[in-house]
């Protein structure tokens, strides 16, 4: 919630810029895909997606921020929908090559708005009226978002709704398509490309599924933490060549854990400890540092970005053979 409120407050003071980069759709797409049927199989829904298949594999945007709103939009349609279905729907249309616009639709069964929700659902601290506050938890602050990262990218916003009979929220953005990707070179490692023994601390589990996901395709071994305090209880039983440390936990934050890590006298090996955060300020980066961290990733981490962490942090000294 915190984080929410700090984002919000980043992009209302202009703190936030674009963070533009060349990525295939499918990679935004499908951990969005995967998180969505594991929440919806929680509440024994049903999960429809339709994608347009002509749509360019290959775009420029905001990576981060657009699988962000994704998850958003998502996340609001399976907390007001207790049975029936979601469906995410993804088309696009060429305004004049390369651009395109793409548009982004979350429809459910859920709970519906009145017309006067509608005109004020993508405002700040929003949940409907004193029932819905008091039955679905959060401040309301995830639509809000949405509304300022589309502003930020140039995008419209739009909301269909029936009380009693679903809504749909959708998005719809620009984006440049590219033509072509030099595909990496295949690795020279033997087996797995990165044999490492890893810590994901993170208070949010789908935080944590998205980053074991990554990690265990390049080959990692993962444990988890939901603080800082389960991460140090860790550390002494284990042996760990990579730490991902969110910031903001309950019990004890990454930035009081990294620091006893650093002096904890019992162990021998220390890790590489990269902070994962929503907060892409300089001072946030300059605490991490301080307090003894190697390196800052920010929120929400991508494939890629974990692959160049490793490739960068992890060669050329191998793993050893007796972790945990």
């Amino acid at each position: 919630m915190l984080k929410d409120v700090m984002d919000y407050t980043q992009i209302e003071s202009e703190l936030l810029e674009l963070e533009l980069s060349t990525f295939k759709l499918s990679e935004v797409l499908l951990p969005v895909i995967q998180m969505g049927k594991e929440a919806i199989m929680e509440k024994k829904l049903a999960f429809v997606t339709d994608i347009q298949p002509d749509l360019p594999p290959l775009i420029q945007g905001d990576r981060l921020r657009l699988q962000q709103i994704l998850l958003n939009l998502l996340d609001n349609g399976i907390k007001f929908t207790e049975q029936g279905k979601v469906c995410l729907r993804v088309t696009g249309r060429c305004i004049t090559a390369p651009q395109w616009q793409l548009t982004f639709s979350i429809t459910d069964t859920g709970i519906g708005m009145t017309p006067a929700l509608q005109s004020q659902i993508f405002e700040p601290f929003t949940l409907g009226d004193a029932s819905n506050t008091r039955k679905y938890s959060g401040l309301g602050m995830g639509l809000a978002l949405v509304k300022q990262w589309v502003k930020l990218m140039g995008g419209t916003l739009g909301v269909s709704s029936q009380t009693g009979a679903g809504s749909e929220l959708r998005v719809a953005i620009p984006v440049t398509a590219i033509a072509q990707r030099p595909e990496p070179a295949p690795s020279t490692r033997g087996g797995a490309e990165f044999p490492y023994h890893t810590l994901v601390v993170d208070d949010a589990p789908t935080n944590q599924k998205i980053l074991q996901r990554f990690l265990e395709r390049f080959g990692c071994t993962v444990r988890l933490a939901n603080n800082g305090l389960e991460a140090i209880a860790q550390i002494e039983q284990h042996t760990f060549d990579f730490v991902f440390m969110d910031l903001q936990m309950p019990v004890m934050d990454g930035i009081e854990a990294t620091k006893i890590i650093r002096q904890h006298p019992l162990l021998g090996i220390q890790p590489v400890i990269i902070a994962i955060t929503a907060n892409a300020l300089g001072d946030a980066k300059n605490q991490c540092l301080a307090a003894g961290m190697d390196d800052f990733a920010t929120k929400p981490i991508t494939s890629e970005k974990v692959h160049e962490l490793l490739e960068q942090w992890g060669r050329p000294n191998e793993p050893s053979d007796d972790r945990c």
